[in-house]
């Protein structure tokens, strides 16, 4: 006579639990990434709204004293409470979330002379620990001598 009891068997139960355990898996991937992308998203977003302000206030310099409030190719501190070799911000502005982070001008020049200044803002920041390269958000704007 055949046993009649009802139940899982013990294979059946570890495959349920091999099956539960690959989903679950999957799903705390899923949300560290989600977490990761949040985290790289509000820097880069902060970086922006950072480098905005700086162009702005680049622009908002007399037009004959921008090159010389902002020298070129100069790296400015983006964070004064970090130990690093860059010069203070001239603003005093700084983030507060972006780790090992600075902001530099380059300036171009038209062969023609100094109008336009093409001027090109470039905030840049390295994550604690990460062996990659450093993150960056770069803006660009035109000013001429008769804007300003």
């Amino acid at each position: 006579m055949l046993n009649q009891e009802k139940g899982f068997t013990i294979l059946e139960g570890l495959i349920s639990i091999a099956v539960l355990s690959i989903t679950v898996i999957g799903m705390y991937s899923m949300m560290i990434f989600a977490q990761n992308s949040i985290v790289n998203s509000r820097r880069v977003t902060e970086a922006t709204n950072y480098a905005r302000k700086k162009l702005e206030r680049i622009m908002d310099t007399e037009f004959t004293n921008i090159i010389y409030t902002y020298p070129n190719n100069k790296a400015y501190d983006a964070n004064p409470f970090d130990d690093k070799t860059f010069d203070t911000d001239p603003d005093g502005d700084y983030t507060a979330s972006l780790p090992n982070s600075s902001w530099k001008v380059e300036y171009f020049l038209p062969p023609s002379g100094i109008d336009p200044l093409t001027i090109r803002l470039t905030v840049s920041w390295k994550e604690n620990g990460d062996n990659k390269p450093e993150h960056y958000v770069r803006l660009a704007s035109r000013v001429t001598e008769g804007k300003i």
